[in-house]
């Protein structure tokens, strides 16, 4: 499997959205490994990811995730207030907030590389 987030944030995603197969659009408060995973995984699903983060969030990750397609919106001056116009706009536009942690499924997805690295040894 493609690790565009070189973490394990893209085994939490790939399994979140296999869990989750009648989502049709997610806003996640996340711009750094976690929101470039889903951003992947919903991609090549077809299912739009948007992604915020802070104004200062890493500008070439911010320009990586926008150069693929993810819609990046930069509002509030810390993750606190990125995350709360995210979950604010997920409700306006009808879509599932997800954020790291909040979901098990995205827990699961990461715990099963420590399962398969066990494994190989």
């Amino acid at each position: 499997m493609v690790n565009p987030s070189g973490t394990v944030a893209s085994r939490g995603a790939e399994w979140w959205f296999e869990c989750h197969p009648d989502v049709h659009r997610v806003v996640c408060p996340n711009a750094d490994d976690f929101g470039v995973a889903m951003a992947h995984a919903g991609r090549t699903r077809g299912i739009d990811v948007e992604l915020f983060g802070p104004i200062d969030a890493d500008p070439a990750k911010v320009e990586s995730l926008r150069h693929s397609g993810t819609i990046v919106r930069l509002d509030g001056n810390d993750a606190y207030e990125a995350r709360a116009e995210a979950q604010r706009y997920s409700s306006v536009v009808d879509a599932l907030f997800v954020d790291d942690g909040d979901h098990i499924e995205l827990a699961e997805g990461a715990a099963a590389l420590a399962a398969e690295i066990e494994h190989l040894s």
